[in-house]
């Protein structure tokens, strides 16, 4: 993936997104080049997507493109 320019994630039990927020936030530390993020969650219940929302607007508010 070294010169991605897009990342498409999905995660099948995404919760409150804990887990996509930390790639994203470690991905970017170690990377130089800007990537798009594309991102899906999936969950048996939506309890957490709200949390979740909040994690991904931080992101975009830090500059990440989400």
């Amino acid at each position: 993936m070294g010169d991605a320019r897009e990342i498409s994630v999905l995660d099948p039990f995404g919760g409150d997104g804990r887990l996509i927020d930390w790639l994203v936030q470690a991905w970017q530390r170690q990377q130089t080049k800007p990537v798009r993020w594309n991102v899906e969650l999936w969950d048996l219940s939506e309890f957490g997507f709200e949390t979740a929302r909040q994690r991904f607007d931080a992101l975009k508010a830090a500059g990440i493109d989400l």
